[in-house]
């Protein structure tokens, strides 16, 4: 009796957790809740076809971009646009966001012409309640894409820069936004042989900026450095740590998805590969490649300024969903001419 109970009672459950909306179907909705609340002429501005060439042409410096600016928006119509960009991630990657913004706010202290916490552009793709759909938070330092076939939702190609490397007053003083990924960096590093060193080392120097950067994806399959099927278990702990931390910056959900797909290809199948200084005050790069995927972190012009990218090389902008839904139209069209 009592076993019949609790099964009723794990039904039950499971039947309640299964009717609760997706995180793609909470993205779409915060997406027509955003784009509900505009204007005939910002919605305009603000939406764009799913194949239209902008979707793959993004960039992260200051500048004109398509989209509705966050300063073009009443308060209540960008905190929609930011509860959308909110949605897809966890409260440290909305944090990270914030502190791109704060950072922003620093730099037009003393260049207000060119830098401003709200000259970030929101851009949906397509129709959130036909997927697929997608949408770009983008401006300095920031392009964050989201793309949704209505059960999935990919994040790539996401772009993170700061400079200075923390924020100095105001609500998140003292917070670095790439803190987390340094300080993990420097942890793998200091646990690798000097023989390992040498291997992961590709340069004395760090590079002038990444090398995903807009139009540099294919410069990503180089798999040069060390392999992680040549680290000890502690190093590779240490590798899987600092991947995980990009992918903390995702809600749980997501973050969930993106890290099974990682464990299924396997920590062995990484590259790990260094340029730069031994020590976090001198000029640094790392690379990891996995099966599928790559992430960057780069010390530009110092130490205080950041790049960092993360791509999926199979599925960056949502590509495979565009390309699904090309052929299920091409077959449906072939049934029902």
């Amino acid at each position: 009796m009592r076993t019949a109970f609790a099964a009723s009672i794990l039904l039950a459950l499971g039947a309640a957790r299964s009717l609760e909306p997706t995180p793609a179907e909470l993205l779409a909705q915060d997406a027509k809740a955003f784009l509900d609340a505009l204007d005939p002429l910002q919605r305009e501005m603000a939406r764009a076809s799913i194949d239209a060439p902008a979707r793959t042409a993004w960039s992260f410096v200051p500048g004109e971009r398509p989209g509705i600016r966050l300063d073009a928006l009443q308060p209540e119509q960008r905190e929609r646009a930011l509860s959308m960009a909110r949605r897809a991630l966890s409260d440290h990657g909305w944090k990270v966001v914030r502190g791109v913004f704060a950072l922003e706010g620093m730099l037009g202290v003393g260049q207000p012409e060119r830098y401003n916490p709200l000259w970030y552009d929101m851009l949906v793709f397509g129709d959130p309640m036909t997927p697929p759909w997608g949408m770009r938070l983008e401006g300095h330092h920031l392009s964050l894409h989201i793309m949704s076939d209505g059960a999935q939702v990919t994040v790539t190609p996401m772009f993170v820069g700061v400079a200075p490397f923390t924020v100095r007053g105001g609500e998140l003083d003292g917070f670095s936004p790439l803190g987390r990924e340094r300080e993990l960096a420097f942890a793998l590093w200091g646990m690798l042989t000097p023989e390992q060193r040498a291997k992961a080392r590709l340069a004395a120097d760090a590079p002038m900026d990444v090398f995903g950067v807009p139009g540099g994806e294919s410069r990503l399959k180089d798999r040069a450095g060390l392999e992680a099927m040549h680290m000890t278990r502690e190093q590779r702990d240490a590798l899987w740590a600092l991947v995980r931390a990009f992918a903390a910056r995702l809600a749980p959900a997501i973050e969930k998805s993106e890290v099974a797909r990682w464990r299924t290809a396997s920590v062995d199948a990484m590259v790990f590969a260094w340029m730069g200084g031994d020590e976090p005050t001198q000029r640094h790069y790392f690379r990891i490649v996995g099966d599928g995927f790559a992430i960057e972190f780069d010390c530009t012009s110092g130490v205080d300024h950041v790049h960092s990218v993360w791509h999926d090389l199979h599925r960056n902008f949502g590509d495979p969903f565009l390309q699904h839904a090309k052929e299920h139209a091409a077959g449906t069209a072939h049934k029902h001419p």
